[in-house]
């Protein structure tokens, strides 16, 4: 949660140097965007949170104000969300653009662990078929996704989530445990290859100590125009 890690985010160097921040399961409540979820230097564009006392939903995404990117919500489904069961899948999109450069789609995920597979893909696909934006983007506009899905995509059952995402041509980027007890539950999908714009991608995990998961993070620069 964020109420519970709030000081190790903010004394974290590769945290408090970048761009852009974005966190999920962070457990917010309203009020916490003047306590918990503010963090110096850096401008808090999205804030969701839960209904319930203790609900594993809420995400938080921070712009740097050092950055020279706007921010635009392209789509979350957060009134979609039934927060009173474990049937959750949290999402958030968004539009970060720059003057000289372009503009790069960014997403974040949270799904509940005890959200079925089959319910996962269903709700995934039909949002991205609801929101037209959406799979226009992920074909036509640099685009990197970062989530906790809960599923260890380590076992091979879980291959159909991941041929999901590489039909909208965003491939997984992320190989190894993201987790103290080893598992790979967290992966980051981009399409990044695709195009000449971006250079320099690196992506991978980092140890910290703000959550019993691994950071990930995403690197890059672009190419002049």
């Amino acid at each position: 949660s964020i109420k519970a890690h709030h000081n190790e985010i903010v004394s974290d160097y590769g945290f408090m140097k970048s761009d852009f921040l974005t966190f999920v399961e962070t457990r917010c409540k309203d009020h916490y965007r003047f306590t918990h979820a503010k963090i110096n230097n850096f401008k808090c564009n999205y804030m969701s949170y839960g209904t319930l006392l203790n609900s594993s939903v809420g995400q938080l995404f921070y712009t740097s104000d050092k950055s020279a990117f706007s921010l635009d919500k392209i789509a979350d489904n957060r009134h979609l969300i039934n927060f009173n069961s474990d049937d959750i899948l949290e999402m958030l999109f968004l539009n970060a653009s720059h003057r000289k450069i372009g503009h790069i789609t960014i997403g974040s995920i949270y799904k509940h662990p005890n959200k079925s597979k089959e319910s996962f893909i269903n709700d995934f696909c039909k949002f991205v078929h609801d929101t037209h934006s959406l799979e226009h983007k992920f074909k036509n506009t640099p685009t990197i996704i970062f989530g906790d899905f809960n599923y260890d995509f380590t076992e091979l059952q879980h291959n159909n989530i991941v041929q999901i995402f590489k039909n909208y041509t965003l491939l997984p980027t992320i190989l190894g445990p993201t987790t103290k007890t080893k598992r790979q539950i967290d992966w980051c999908f981009t399409n990044f290859s695709n195009f000449s714009t971006i250079k320099d991608v690196e992506i991978n995990k980092y140890q910290s100590y703000s959550s019993d998961h691994n950071p990930l993070y995403c690197y890059f620069n672009f190419n002049k125009a």
